[in-house]
């Protein structure tokens, strides 16, 4: 059964196992600007592809090549810098278990990436070894799938942006408009914001006084008029093909409606399918969910699917729900458990009973 997964970067990566028995295709936002995969954005203009990276690194079966990816450099600038100095002229702790084919194809990557860096303003601090073999690659699509081949991806297992990475030219910067009409700009500070505005370091654990003052009430892209150009067209066919449209786990308004909203365009495409949707297990412990219910969590995803059509609710002899909206697909709404196994087993469950009924339709 082909299945299609929508979710953020890293909430997710706890749950693979229970798609890993299906033809699956990971679909993942592209405009963290923030962290490791914002400095690359600052300087380079490269695409955000730290929750692309960081799914494809959790496939890995590869284990050396895991770890390596994996690593992130310190936090301390002088410190990091001479990690990657050690990482460059192969300390053998750092390389591990790599075998010496992958080792020596990781390094030449990661010397034209510091050809690349020389002579720039880049800061080192918490650096993603991952992302940094991508800097190093001619282009980020070919980076994605250098890091796909080292680490030995399931081959029933794909791994896409929803915009084109290749197109990018200083990243797709997010845009949130809140209840109260106040803008706030960039993800890193529409989700998590640090302190004292700085978007290198942040902690995702934002406490209760960094709470929005108003709930959001939009995400849009920052200065593109038309998203449809960007559209990565590989998503496109993934979800015309698909059995089962999944809205995993993830932060609602930063990670899924972005994604959900270029999936929009192509509403067409899935509204005939089943639709599992996952609702975050602490809604109120998030910054961006933290006042919402359940109901109203799924009623923002119905929304942006295109799944709820008020005007035809509003027609005689339509199909409504208890609410007056429209489903034209099948829904499925699981309220996963905080215990991730729990969580893996129940979607598993509910995937293997979609599968004999979606081959038949």
């Amino acid at each position: 059964m082909k299945v299609v997964v929508i979710s953020g970067g890293s909430a997710t990566n706890h749950l693979v196992e229970a798609f890993q028995e299906h033809e699956v295709t990971y679909i993942l936002p592209v405009s963290d600007n923030g962290g490791s995969s914002g400095e690359l954005s600052r300087v380079f203009g490269q695409c955000p592809i730290g929750d692309i990276r960081s799914r494809l690194v959790r496939l890995m079966r590869n284990g050396s090549v895991r770890r390596l990816m994996e690593m992130r450099l310190s936090r301390k600038e002088e410190v990091a810098q001479l990690q990657w100095r050690e990482l460059l002229s192969g300390e053998e702790c750092m390389w591990s278990g790599v075998c010496l084919p992958i080792r020596e194809e990781i390094s030449g990557v990661l010397k034209r990436a510091n050809g690349k860096i020389r002579g720039t303003d880049y800061r080192f601090s918490m650096a993603s070894v991952g992302n940094l073999c991508i800097l190093g690659a001619p282009k980020v699509s070919e980076g994605l799938l250098l890091l796909r081949r080292w680490g030995d991806v399931p081959p029933n297992v794909h791994v896409e942006g929803v915009l084109d990475v290749d197109k990018c030219q200083g990243g797709y910067e997010l845009g949130a408009l809140l209840a109260d009409g106040t803008h706030i700009y960039g993800q890193s500070q529409i989700s998590h914001p640090s302190s004292n505005g700085e978007e290198l370091h942040f902690d995702k654990h934002v406490s209760s006084q960094q709470w929005l003052t108003s709930p959001i009430k939009d995400v849009y892209y920052m200065g593109l008029k038309d998203i449809r150009p960007y559209v990565n067209n590989k998503v496109v066919e993934s979800v015309r093909e698909c059995h089962v449209l999944v809205v995993s786990v993830g932060s609602l308004w930063t990670s899924l409606v972005p994604v959900l909203k270029v999936l929009r365009l192509h509403r067409q495409d899935y509204l005939c399918k089943s639709v599992l949707i996952l609702v975050n297990a602490r809604l109120d412990a998030d910054r961006e969910t933290h006042s919402l219910t359940g109901e109203e969590y799924v009623h923002i995803i119905e929304e942006e699917l295109g799944m709820i059509d008020t005007a035809a609710s509003n027609q005689p002899n339509s199909n409504t729900s208890s609410n007056g909206s429209i489903y034209s697909s099948r829904k499925i709404v699981l309220y996963p458990h905080t215990d991730n196994g729990h969580t893996v087993h129940e979607v598993r469950k509910t995937l293997n009973a979609l599968a004999p009924r979606e081959r038949e339709g």
